[in-house]
């Protein structure tokens, strides 16, 4: 990993921090839609539909005594001549007993499928967790790190500012001089007339000779 970031734009750094905090909100809501939609499904598989099959398997096997019984009243008789096919009645207690073995089956199927989700929704809960713990902790730990990297870059921006601003209008008059300071060959050759001067004073021997 480098040592040092080579930032070009803070504008761009803040926008990708932005992301990063909307990012966070959205997974944490969608984790939260995920766990409320597994919650539902599994109050649907451990409850109401398995409530709802043994419902209907009590129900289909009353109803199967009460076919039972009708076809018993039905195949009485005491002479002979009374007796009648009761083919109504033995219908009726086929369709009775087709219900309850539908019944029957459904809830095993229902039964087995709660333990299996019991298994699965283990297992997605363990993920799920693992996300809320990702925004909640890592992901949360980064925004605030980045948070704190930009600041300093701000500050850090701010103090080259006023320095940038001078070079900035340097460059601007085209990086010359004040008109009132002397040019650079006017202020040599002053400097040279002045060593001069001091090589060779007017007075002294050179007058008494």
């Amino acid at each position: 990993m480098a040592d040092h970031a080579d930032v070009r734009s803070l504008e761009r750094l803040e926008a990708f921090h932005e992301r990063c905090i909307h990012f966070r909100v959205q997974l944490l809501k969608e984790v939260e839609n995920l766990q409320t939609e597994l919650r539902r499904l599994t109050q649907w598989i451990d409850g109401e539909a398995t409530n709802y099959w043994q419902e209907q398997l009590t129900g289909a096997g009353r109803r199967l005594v009460e076919c039972q019984d009708a076809l018993v009243r039905c195949m009485s008789y005491v002479r002979e001549d009374e007796r009648r096919p009761c083919s109504e009645e033995k219908k009726r207690v086929r369709r009775a007993q087709q219900r309850r073995t539908l019944c029957e089956q459904q809830l095993k199927t229902m039964r087995a499928a709660s333990g299996a989700w019991e298994r699965e929704i283990t297992k997605a809960n363990t993920k799920l967790q693992r996300c809320r713990d990702l925004s909640e902790s890592d992901l949360l730990v980064a925004i605030n790190h980045l948070a704190g990297q930009i600041e300093r870059l701000r500050e850090y921006a701010s103090l080259k500012s006023p320095a940038l601003s001078s070079t900035n209008k340097l460059a601007t008059s085209g990086g010359e001089p004040p008109a009132d300071s002397p040019a650079p060959e006017v202020a040599s050759e002053v400097q040279q007339a002045g060593s001069q001067a001091q090589d060779h004073p007017r007075g002294g021997s050179d007058a008494k000779d």
